[in-house]
């Protein structure tokens, strides 16, 4: 074999191995693509259910042990559900970027909460931020010295509650980032594609609900989080 059939040879074997890789993808893409549809079609009528029936909160949201909004004592309800799906081009198909699911808990209240060391103002503005409070803390002075004596918030007793549907098209896997559904902090799982169905879909809601679920269990946990 002359040295020119060598490199059509390997140029002919590079080609199959894209050929492949590419319709390995495609595979992948799809089925990714059609769980996402599955996921928010499914939440897009979850969200017309919940909010009609306003369901109870069956969690607590401690922002400090002594400032905390409890769900089943103040008999707080979950509400102004929103969805929303966002979709782009990658490697000229038209996929899902991402789907989400939210909504509010609304403690009706405000809280004021002071702290003076850098490291629990640190730990409070991360508690707030998981939450989805937007407040700048008030810095307290000293009248004559001007030192730092503490910081002061004072905000809406709210939390932001969902869930958010990551596609992997590549590796045919999505990631569900749920935010605040169980409490201050986060989790992500990763899901097979063939394995976001309604069945799936159904633990997820009755997680979110306070319900018996299978959900936590039958997904492989990639990122916890709590402030």
């Amino acid at each position: 074999m002359g040295f020119l059939d060598e490199l059509k040879a390997q140029a002919e074997a590079l080609q199959n191995r894209q050929r492949r890789d590419e319709a390995a993808f495609e595979r992948n893409a799809l089925r990714t693509d059609e769980a996402c549809k599955t996921a928010f079609h499914y939440w897009l009528d979850l969200a017309r259910q919940l909010e009609l029936l306003r369901p109870p909160v069956p969690v607590r949201y401690v922002f400090e042990p002594q400032h905390v909004l409890d769900g089943p004592a103040e008999s707080l309800h979950f509400e102004d559900f929103q969805v929303d799906a966002r979709r782009h081009r990658v490697r000229n198909l038209e996929l899902y970027d991402h789907v989400v699911i939210s909504c509010w808990v609304r403690g009706a209240r405000r809280m004021t909460i002071v702290k003076d060391f850098p490291t629990d103002i640190e730990r409070l503005d991360a508690r707030l931020a998981q939450a989805g409070v937007v407040v700048a803390g008030d810095a307290q002075r000293d009248a004559e010295t001007g030192r730092f004596r503490e910081m002061r918030y004072d905000f809406e007793a709210d939390v932001r509650v969902g869930v958010r549907l990551l596609p992997e098209p590549e590796h045919g896997r999505l990631q569900f980032a749920c935010s605040n559904l169980d409490g201050l902090g986060s989790v992500s799982l990763e899901f097979a594609a063939t394995d976001v169905d309604v069945a799936l879909l159904d633990e997820l809601a009755k997680w979110w609900l306070g319900r018996p679920s299978g959900f936590l269990a039958a997904g492989r946990v990639v990122r916890m989080y709590q402030p």
